[in-house]
């Protein structure tokens, strides 16, 4: 037992030197990605911002807004694709009956999808990963610049990130989505439904 616990410490400290290891990594990735639904990407992002909370609360002794402020800008851009590509399955549901009239419009929702709904969850699944396989250097090394402005990619997740948002609560409204927009929050939310 000892001996296995040594080996699988000293692949711990070389994995990332380790080809095979990022290629595995690379093809569980996709493989994660194209099964799971966005209710366990968002899952994820929770957790990740659980994990920067303590960070930032617990080891670096931030106050809450402080924390609050740190967490979001860590986390901007996994919410803000994360919202997006909500957005996208929910309108493209909504599109279902043009999807029908069109083989054309059949092929770019396949490429909006690909784009806009699998390339996220890529990012996001990677993203925290790579937290978690680090979980002791993450908790270490505080992003603690927050007088700082806010950088370009910043800017546009949460802009980007502001405009999903209006966008979903606007969903029920349209009358092409208002049907099927639950059934496609449902489908992309809900743990359970893979």
């Amino acid at each position: 037992m000892q001996s296995q616990m040594s080996s699988l410490r000293r692949f711990a400290h070389r994995h990332d030197v380790t080809p095979a290891f990022h290629a595995a990594y690379f093809v569980l990735t996709i493989l994660v990605a194209a099964l799971l639904n966005l209710g366990w990407f968002a899952l994820l992002i929770v957790l990740h911002m659980a994990l920067d909370t303590v960070k930032y609360r617990d080891m670096h002794r931030l106050s809450w807004p402080k924390t609050a402020h740190a967490v979001l800008r860590e986390s901007l851009l996994d919410c803000t694709l994360l919202i997006l590509a909500l957005d996208v399955e929910v309108y493209l549901r909504g599109a279902s009956g043009i999807v029908a009239l069109s083989a054309l419009f059949r092929g770019e929702q396949a490429l909006l999808e690909g784009l806009f709904v699998f390339l996220p969850k890529v990012e996001v699944l990677v993203h925290v990963t790579n937290v978690l396989s680090t979980v002791r250097s993450h908790l270490r090394i505080a992003n603690l610049d927050h007088a700082s402005r806010w950088s370009m990619i910043e800017r546009v997740s949460l802009a980007g990130a502001t405009a999903g948002l209006l966008l979903f609560m606007l969903a029920p409204l349209s009358s092409g989505v208002h049907e099927s927009f639950l059934a496609a929050v449902s489908n992309e939310l809900l743990l359970w439904r893979l």
